[in-house]
């Protein structure tokens, strides 16, 4: 496990939702390194030492996030039986929290530290490689049938 790693504390806020019979909500307020100084609102709870690993196999869901133009932490996270949030994982990899949330999970996202993204981006431009474009055969030189229409 040779993976680049990072520290990360994500904050939960909870809102007050619809009024005076509304109850809360619970949302992913930030992610900051851990060890940040951070000042919590008296809503907001900090959850400390998410590891933020940087797979290999994971290059190109980085890569689309950070192309994006608002690159973006992901948290997955669902209430525990006492309906308080628990954050079960961090990812900066697009493609990660789409199957999370194919798979009907709770994820948000959140704008991702400066620091965060350069030590990402520098990850991105060693690993990640994009799939060769395959030479499609020109139009011209295929019969009516095989043509697209």
């Amino acid at each position: 496990m040779n993976e680049p790693t990072v520290y990360a504390s994500v904050v939960m806020r909870r809102d007050a939702v619809g009024g005076r019979w509304g109850g809360e909500q619970w949302r992913v307020a930030s992610v900051w390194p851990t060890g940040a100084n951070i000042e919590l609102e008296t809503n907001a709870v900090r959850y400390d030492g998410h590891a933020i690993r940087l797979f290999r196999d994971e290059a190109e869901g980085y890569y689309l996030n950070l192309s994006s133009g608002r690159p973006a932490i992901f948290v997955h996270w669902r209430l525990d039986e006492n309906a308080r949030p628990e954050v079960l994982d961090v990812t900066l990899s697009y493609n990660e929290a789409a199957r999370w949330l194919d798979s009907g999970e709770q994820v948000e996202h959140v704008p991702m530290p400066d620091e965060m993204h350069v030590w990402a981006a520098e990850f991105v431009a060693q690993h990640y490689k994009p799939e060769p474009r395959k030479r499609r055969r020109p139009q011209s030189f295929m019969t009516p049938s095989e043509r697209e229409a």
